[in-house]
């Protein structure tokens, strides 16, 4: 397990104008069992603001990943991840949202998905949680979240894959790019009702760490996303990862 601090930047124009320390936190715990030719592989990620820190801002994200291979190739993929609804797409939604925190409670999106050969199924999940959740009760808003997905009922879909391979998962994939022997990489996988299209770039640092720059494209909008991580010498988890969700917001997550 690896634990950081979450700093965030705010951006105009591409210029930071704004930088804040330690406005939240992040956690990646990570495990991998091989047995004779199956490898069992799990990777979980959990970020959150603290709103004291954060000028109000209450915001957290988590995801669970379970991937099992035969033979070196993806046989089955589960995944459970849910995320505070932010909607917002400029500096002025964001600051509007800041004013409607609260009243109402915080509203979540969840995502349970199971992916196997040729298929990609998932049911969707719809919450408002008191506002008083925040970073600091993370366990407990990780804890009720998975309650409320295991007693409800949600409506599965299907999405066929591109193949009869089984489609990958996000964090899985991150973590193969980061692990494949050429310095470029491209993947696809599918999360919920949505496919993504993973490109990634590894530079060696003159500290002798390792860069792994990736760009996001989300297959239904045609929206890019990028981030970067960096990993020390012999590391499987990154020491630091930058990750622009907005374009007006860049966050950063050091390792402590």
């Amino acid at each position: 397990m690896r634990e950081y601090r979450a700093d965030a930047s705010v951006l105009f124009l591409g210029m930071t104008i704004v930088r804040r320390q330690n406005v939240g936190g992040g956690f990646i715990d990570f495990e991998e069992v091989q047995a004779d030719e199956t490898r069992r592989r799990a990777i979980t990620f959990k970020a959150g603001s603290l709103p004291g820190r954060a000028r109000g801002l209450n915001r957290l994200g988590f995801i669970q990943e379970v991937c099992i291979e035969e033979n070196s190739a993806l046989s089955e993929a589960a995944y459970f991840g849910f995320m505070t609804s932010s909607p917002e797409e400029s500096f002025a939604d964001a600051k509007s949202a800041l004013e409607q925190q609260g009243k109402e409670g915080l509203r979540y999106t969840a995502i349970d998905g199971v992916n196997s050969a040729g298929q990609a199924r998932s049911a969707a999940h719809h919450w408002i949680f008191p506002a008083d959740y925040d970073w600091s009760r993370r366990d407990a808003l990780i804890e009720t979240a998975l309650q409320k997905t295991r007693s409800t009922a949600g409506q599965w879909r299907q999405l066929g894959s591109d193949g009869a391979g089984t489609p990958d998962t996000f964090l899985n994939a991150v973590l193969n790019a980061y692990r494949a022997a050429s310095p470029k990489s491209e993947a696809s996988y599918i999360f919920g009702e949505k496919r993504y299209k993973l490109s990634t770039a590894k530079t060696r640092e003159e500290n002798g760490a390792t860069k792994l720059k990736g760009e996001i494209l989300n297959g239904s909008t045609g929206k890019k996303t990028s981030f970067s991580a960096w990993f020390a010498a012999n590391e499987t988890l990154p020491s630091r990862i930058e990750f622009q969700p907005r374009s007006y917001l860049r966050l950063s997550f050091e390792a402590i």
